[in-house]
Parts: structure tokens; C-alpha cells; sequence
């Protein structure tokens, strides 16, 4: 009977010390789960609820009793500020167990806007802290939703007064347009002259008629008449560029509410053919025109061309043949007119009595000869028509037909013979080949002379 009882002790005994092991999962303890954002803060906009749990929790708290063990909770922000989450916490006694919900972010395109609305393209716009991107249609950066930003605007060059501004991300709006006011202004008027020893006018200088003034992104074409451009306030860097290799980088102010007159200036490049200029090779005609006093040239700048067989021509050749000889004077006159840089551009017609420029295709030509600028028909120093013979059997590829041509088309447009070989306008065309740097030497003269006011004199005699 002892024996009885001792065991039922014992099992009595074993089932409470069991019970006592086992005994957490009958305690329950109280949990305060929060909804916060990176920073720690609450979101009081955020409802929390536990999988398998009919409680909900609002304004970012929910306040529940657990059994210990491990939860799944989902907090869904009402405001939709916020991304949805799910998030696994365990409970092992009374806490407090913050959540961390992240916010939603949306792309927003931030603009900078003049008076109009319309874009200023050259607004610089940053947020600290944000990797945006500048490009044609404003600033586009991801950024969170409900977050306050501080943008700080600057214009490239001036032309609109510096901005910070401050705006907040709202849900769905995703274009910002931030006005800014102009910069006073002032206007620069001039106009711009070649100065240097060799040019012997009076002051040593000589009025331009086709040059470019690049500045702020923009580039304007100057003629004789000068220039008239608006800038800001300030100091502004101007880069003069020209035909014919002389370029020059200049320093202007500018006087708000004023009309500032400011000519400029640029050098004539260092070893510019002159003597050629002047004189042409011993023995021929001067380089730009056949009376070295006074420079001849064409007046407009577009100059129509036709091409015609003559007779003989026209029954040697093949349709394929005449085809090839035309397309070979076409490449010459794209090389002029890379050479001239679209100072004047060439349009072929059909028409070829009424063609300015009539370049006529023989099967030989006296004396042997690859091509002959047979005549410039001029009207006082303005050249206003041009006759050019080529030989048909000297057009024999594309480099000898093409260079032949775009020699001939510079004497068409008011070039002598030079005396350095190496130049397309050497008065005996042996090397075909190389054009391209062979032209050079022709570019300079060519673009001056087409650069200079119509009509004038020469700038280098005295």
C-alpha cells in the first residue's frame, strides 16, 4: 500500500513539475506594437494587425495581449504615404515592439519656369542629398512621399536670379513648376574687325562681314552691320570664330539697363598667305583677283550650277559614263563647299543657259589640260557668272574628276594660282590625292576674302 502511494506522489510530483516546465505557454503577456518610419516616429496614420487576430490597431499603435511565440504582423498605412508591410516579431514577455514601415517613393519632375511657364533649359536645379538628374525636360529625381525638400536653382548664365524653394512630395502629383524672375539685362552692340601688321589700312584694321560669336550655348552669325545681343548683368565670356582660322576669346561687362558698345577684335592668324594674297605665284595672277587693288568675289550666298556634255561628249560617252563624270563634278563642289564651311552653298539646276555657275564636260581639252575656268563674267568687283570646260577623258575616278572641279570652282569664285604646291589651288595639279589637307591652305584666303564686306579693297596692299 506505501508502494502506492509513493508512486502516485511520485507521478503526482512529475505531472507538476512537467506542468511547471510547460507552464509559459498558459502565460500571457501584454504588447504594445508601434508603427514608426526611419526616424523612428510614430506613424499615426498606420492601422496594425496580427494574423489570426481579430484586434486592429490605429493611429500606429495596436495593444494586445500574447502567449509567447512568434508573430506575423501587417501594417498597412491609410494615408498610403507609406508601403504596406509585413513583419515578424516574437514575444517573450511585455515590450513595446516598434515596427519600421518605409515609406512609397514617386518620381517627380521638377521644373524651372520663366514668366510664361515655358522651361529655362539652362536652370541648374539640386536637392541635397538627392541623386537627380538635369536634362531637356527639367530635374527627375525618386523622391519619398510626404517629405519635405529644399531646392536650390541656379541659372548657367545668369539670365534668371538664383531661387531656393522649398516644396513637399504629394501623392500623384508629379510635375513641379518653380517660376523664376530675370537678371536685368543690358544690350551689347558692335562689330567686329580683323586686326594685324600685314593689313595695311589706316588703323590697321579691317571690318568682318561673316563671323560667329558663340557664347551661353548660342551662336550668332555677325555681318557687316555688326551685332545686338542681350546678356545679363556681369561678366560674360565671348568666343569669336571665323572662316578663315583666326579665333579669339573675349571678356565682356555688361551694364544692366544699358546699351554697352563694345568692338571686337580679332588677330590675323599667324602665317596667313599674304605674299599670296597680294602677289600670287611670280609669273601669275594675283591669288583673289586679276586687279590686286580690289578683291572680286560673288555677292549672294547660294550660286546655281547645271552640267552639260558638249556634242562630241555626248556620242562618246555612255548614259553609265556620263553618270560617273557628273557624280565626280558633284564631289568636287561638296568639297568646295566644306571648304567655304556653308558660306555659300551650291544648288544644281537642269537648266543650264540660265546656271550661274555652267560647267561644261568635253572629251579633251586643249593643250591637254584636266579643266580650264574658262571665264568669270563680273559686274564691277561682284563676279555673277561662271564658265567652267573639264575634260572627259582626265575624269578618270572619283579623287582626279573631284579635285579638278574644286579647283576650277575656286578660280569660279574669284581664287588665283597659289605657289605652295601642297595647295589645292597650285597652279599644276599633279597629286590627285589628299584634298583634304591639301585644301587647307586654300581654306583661309578663300573664307576671308568671303568674309570681308562686299564691296571692298584689298586689305593688304597699301
Amino acid at each position: 500500500m506505501k508502494k502506492i502511494i509513493i508512486f502516485s506522489l511520485i507521478i503526482t510530483l512529475m505531472i507538476f513539475i512537467t506542468a511547471c516546465d510547460n507552464g509559459i505557454s498558459n502565460k500571457e503577456y501584454e504588447v504594445t506594437l508601434k508603427a514608426v518610419n526611419g526616424s523612428g516616429n510614430l506613424v499615426e496614420t498606420a492601422e496594425i494587425k496580427i494574423d489570426g487576430h481579430e484586434k486592429k490597431g490605429q493611429n500606429g499603435v495596436l495593444q494586445i495581449i500574447l502567449k509567447p511565440g512568434s508573430y506575423t504582423a501587417t501594417i498597412n498605412d491609410t494615408a498610403g504615404i507609406y508601403l504596406e508591410s509585413k513583419q515578424e516579431f516574437t514575444v517573450s514577455s511585455a515590450a513595446i515592439i516598434p515596427l519600421k514601415i518605409y515609406k512609397d517613393s514617386q518620381t517627380v519632375t521638377i521644373k524651372a519656369v520663366n514668366g510664361s511657364g515655358n522651361l529655362v533649359e539652362t536652370a541648374e536645379i539640386k536637392i541635397d542629398g538627392i541623386n537627380g538628374k538635369n536634362n531637356e525636360i527639367g530635374y527627375v529625381a525618386t523622391l519619398e512621399l510626404g517629405e519635405t525638400y529644399q531646392v536650390s536653382i541656379k541659372d548657367k548664365y545668369g539670365y534668371y536670379q538664383e531661387k531656393d524653394h522649398n516644396f513637399t512630395v504629394e501623392k500623384d502629383v508629379t510635375e513641379i513648376n518653380i517660376p523664376l524672375e530675370k537678371t536685368p539685362t543690358g544690350t551689347l552692340k558692335g562689330k567686329v574687325y580683323l586686326t594685324g601688321e600685314a593689313i595695311k589700312t589706316e588703323n590697321k584694321r579691317v571690318l568682318l562681314s561673316y563671323t560667329y560669336l558663340n557664347y551661353h550655348d548660342k551662336r550668332k552669325m555677325v555681318d557687316e552691320s555688326g551685332y545686338e545681343i542681350e546678356l545679363p548683368a556681369g561678366e560674360h565670356e565671348i568666343n569669336i570664330t571665323t572662316n578663315f582660322g583666326a579665333v579669339e576669346n573675349k571678356t565682356v561687362k555688361i551694364t544692366a539697363g544699358e546699351e554697352n558698345i563694345i568692338d571686337l577684335e580679332v588677330q590675323l592668324p599667324e602665317n596667313f598667305p599674304v605674299d599670296n594674297w597680294v602677289n600670287g605665284p611670280e609669273n601669275d595672277t594675283p591669288l583673289v583677283s586679276n586687279r590686286k587693288d580690289d578683291l572680286v568675289r560673288w555677292e549672294q550666298d547660294e550660286i546655281t550650277y547645271a552640267i552639260k556634255f558638249s556634242e562630241a561628249a555626248e556620242e562618246k560617252y555612255t548614259e553609265s559614263i556620263k553618270e560617273r563624270d557628273k557624280n565626280m563634278v558633284r564631289e568636287g563642289i561638296e568639297r568646295i563647299d566644306h571648304a567655304l564651311r556653308d558660306v555659300i552653298t551650291y544648288q544644281e539646276i537642269d537648266d543650264y543657259e540660265n546656271a550661274e555657275v555652267k560647267i561644261k564636260i568635253f572629251t579633251n581639252l586643249r593643250g591637254n589640260a584636266r579643266g580650264l575656268s574658262k571665264e568669270n563674267y563680273l559686274e564691277e568687283q561682284k563676279i555673277v557668272g561662271s564658265l567652267i570646260h573639264l575634260s572627259g577623258e582626265h575624269l578618270i575616278s572619283i579623287e582626279t574628276g573631284a579635285t579638278v572641279t574644286a579647283h576650277e570652282l575656286g578660280h569660279s569664285l574669284g581664287l588665283g594660282h597659289s605657289s605652295n604646291s601642297e595647295d589645292l589651288m597650285y597652279f599644276c595639279q599633279s597629286n590627285m590625292y589628299g584634298w583634304e589637307e591639301r585644301i587647307e591652305g586654300d581654306r583661309g584666303v578663300l573664307g576671308l576674302l568671303y568674309s570681308l564686306p562686299y564691296p571692298t579693297v584689298n586689305p593688304f596692299v597699301e
